[in-house]
């Protein structure tokens, strides 16, 4: 699944902290398997997986750019190819 959302203004310098908190709202009650501060196309991002109660995994990939919030996620294992290569060929152009 890809998500976006429009925003009004590129990026300042609380993207990190905001990008963790995104994290940290989505993963609350579940289990963070790991997390990764990364850039996306020269923009902040955070590559994370968590695990749900009932034992789903969910890789996602969230990149804040000048005009969008953008959520990238795939639900399925964690050493699922097509899952990975779908995450991997995301890009911010």
């Amino acid at each position: 699944m890809i998500k976006y959302q429009a925003r009004s203004e590129a990026p300042g310098p609380d993207a990190q902290a905001t990008l963790d908190n995104v994290v940290k709202a989505i993963t609350e009650g579940n289990t963070l398997i790991s997390k990764e501060s990364q850039d996306i196309g020269n923009y902040p991002a955070r590559s994370f997986i968590m695990r749900d109660k009932d034992k789903d995994t969910y890789q996602w990939r969230i990149v804040l750019t000048g005009k969008h919030f953008i959520e990238v996620l795939f639900l399925g294992p964690q050493d699922n190819e097509l899952g990975q290569k779908f995450l991997d060929s995301f890009a911010v152009n």
